[in-house]
């Protein structure tokens, strides 16, 4: 690779790196990013969040619920 390689990808870079900071300064560019971020990771939160328990889970936690106890959702069992 020559010099004149080297200095022309150099710039280049540099070029994305200024405009991506430029764009970055500006709430509007969060806002959007955070948008899209979200609407990402939102079928794989909804995965874990909508995830129901099984019969056995249930049946425990509801006798768990009329003993007056309280359900360790981590562990699956009565506190």
């Amino acid at each position: 690779m020559s010099w004149q390689e080297i200095v022309a990808i150099s710039l280049v870079l540099i070029g994305m790196f200024a405009g991506g900071y430029l764009a970055a300064q500006r709430p509007a560019f969060w806002v959007e990013f955070g948008t899209r971020i979200l609407i990402v990771f939102i079928p794989f939160a909804s995965k874990y969040i909508s995830k129901r328990m099984t019969p056995e889970e249930e049946k425990a936690y509801q006798k768990c619920v009329r003993q007056g106890g309280e359900w360790d959702y981590f562990r699956k069992r009565c506190k």
